[in-house]
């Protein structure tokens, strides 16, 4: 009489909760600072347009690099408390 004896279950390595969508955030603030800071320090970006409307654009991109340095100091921190 042979007694078959299975081998528990291979484990899949899982991903740490959240890391990927931290990744993911640091990657959007980089892109969102960039554009921004494109808009904000290159003085011909907005010369084709009325002078309220680049006004507007200009703010919004000071605005948009706010948010962008406060999600990556967000995710920066919120990262540390991630385990590893």
């Amino acid at each position: 009489m042979t007694l078959l004896v299975s081998e528990p279950p291979a484990t899949v390595p899982r991903s740490q909760p959240g890391k990927l969508g931290a990744e993911l955030s640091l990657v959007l603030a980089t892109a969102l600072a960039v554009i921004s800071l494109g808009g904000v320090a290159l003085p011909g970006t907005y010369a084709r347009e009325t002078p309220a409307w680049a006004a507007q654009a200009v703010g919004q991109g000071w605005f948009d690099l706010m948010v962008a340095v406060l999600l990556w100091v967000d995710v920066s921190t919120a990262h540390c408390f991630i385990p590893h």
